[in-house]
């Protein structure tokens, strides 16, 4: 698996690939579905589609990543979300969370459908109530500040999503939701 990402990074795409299928059944077979071990070789393959310009594949493995790390998600629909009390584990299903995100906003240029960044908005929105869940389970304020430093850019581009909804629409909805 780390080798693939490896390979990714260089722009060994067929090699990457390759090494993700292998890694993806070791997982399988021993963790089983539901691992973070197997969620992180989906996002991984959600990476590899997305640099490769698939953006429909790395959605389709992003959402597969998210539903590895909840106990009872199963919905393939990339516009739907578990439920944050059924969480495998938080802070895995926060990269995944911010990856289709990100994704999704991004795939809003190639669609123009809002769907895809009100989805986009929902699934920052969830992210960022795992990471404040995360932070009151923190008992010093150092672990506190140091959540809140490395999550910086997911409150960031939340916002931007707001506010392009907001300049899209024209709903307040959306600016509030920024300000929040």
């Amino acid at each position: 698996s780390s080798y693939s990402k490896l390979c990714l990074e260089t722009g060994k795409f067929d090699k990457a690939y390759d090494l993700l299928q292998k890694a993806y059944l070791i997982y399988i077979n021993h963790f089983g579905i539901k691992h973070p071990y197997t969620s992180d070789c989906l996002l991984k393959f959600g990476n590899y589609f997305e640099k490769t310009g698939n953006i429909d594949s790395a959605l389709y493995y992003y959402q597969k990543s998210i539903i590895a790390l909840s106990e009872d998600f199963n919905d393939l629909n990339i516009y739907s979300n578990p439920e944050p009390g059924k969480i495998i584990s938080a802070l895995h299903i926060i990269r995944s969370l911010k990856h289709k995100a990100q994704t999704l906003s991004n795939y809003y240029h190639k669609t123009r459908k809002i769907i895809d960044l009100e989805s986009s908005l929902g699934t920052y929105d969830l992210a960022i109530q795992l990471i404040d869940n995360m932070r009151l389970g923190y008992q010093t304020q150092e672990s506190k500040l140091f959540l809140s430093e490395n999550e910086k850019a997911t409150y960031t581009s939340a916002i931007n999503t707001a506010y392009r909804l907001w300049s899209i629409t024209g709903d307040k909805f959306y600016m509030y939701k920024a300000f929040e």
